[in-house]
């Protein structure tokens, strides 16, 4: 990976491939979930990346994420990306889309974070037990529990099977999760008035073995946005990027290619 810093943020990324130009978004202990997406992407140029917070920038917000990714964008040359965020990931690319600092192209928002996408007091309410675990007993054990929580009790299994090495790797990140980014996402809110300021094509997905959180995610998701393309995964969950690659793979590429220049 190369590397660069924005005020002290330290930012390393991963730019592969040949073709029209993708951002990948996640928040920082999930970024390896798209690397099975990434293997089967071809035809494209792929950034992802992670960025490492200094321990006194617990203030930084969605706001500030956008910025910084619309800053990396501008440095590797990514001036009309298609962007594709997960989870975390999907609220921040509707971030950056509100902010209105990259000219994307599109942007496909697979189950972006339902917590996210909640009336912020009720968000702050659901993500209370997972703060009071990680400061009465740590990141580690808090992470396990929201693993367990986005993608069920055998999360450390799921993992194991599709992206080896992804669980200890969320564990070992965990602790800018739940200090920043959590937090962030519970304070932030998206609603109808700047839904109207996005006006690039949307692909809206969902996995067919998702949850409740997840397919009411994405009914607000297609509320917000009506013409928004929907798709539902087979054969995967939560996980969709690296449970199913070659299928989101195949309906990006489709997305893609039926976009206008502009």
């Amino acid at each position: 990976m190369q590397h660069i810093q924005f005020d002290g943020v330290s930012v390393d990324y991963d730019v592969v491939g040949s073709g029209d130009h993708v951002a990948l978004l996640h928040a920082r202990p999930f970024v390896s979930w798209y690397e099975p997406l990434v293997a089967a992407l071809s035809g494209y140029t792929v950034l992802r990346y992670h960025r490492t917070l200094p321990p006194d920038r617990s203030d930084f917000g969605l706001g500030d994420d956008a910025d910084l990714c619309a800053r990396l964008l501008h440095h590797v040359a990514f001036d009309h990306p298609h962007v594709v965020g997960h989870s975390y990931g999907g609220c921040l690319a509707l971030e950056l889309a509100r902010r209105q600092t990259i000219a994307m192209r599109s942007i496909a928002l697979l189950e972006p974070a339902s917590i996210g996408l909640s009336d912020p007091d009720d968000a702050i309410a659901a993500v209370r037990p997972l703060m009071a675990l990680y400061r009465s007993r740590g990141p580690a054990v808090a992470a396990e529990e929201f693993l367990r929580f986005v993608l069920g009790n055998d999360a450390r299994s799921l993992l194991d099977r599709f992206v080896p090495a992804a669980f200890d790797d969320a564990v070992a990140c965990s602790d800018q999760f739940f200090r920043v980014e959590l937090p962030a996402i519970a304070h932030w809110s998206f609603g109808p008035d700047d839904a109207s300021r996005v006006d690039r094509p949307i692909l809206n997905v969902l996995g067919a073995e998702s949850g409740v959180r997840f397919v009411q995610a994405a009914e607000i998701i297609q509320t917000l946005f009506p013409q928004a393309s929907r798709f539902v995964l087979p054969g995967a969950g939560h996980l969709l990027m690296a449970q199913n690659p070659a299928g989101i793979a195949e309906r990006l590429d489709e997305f893609w290619r039926h976009r206008p220049a502009s």
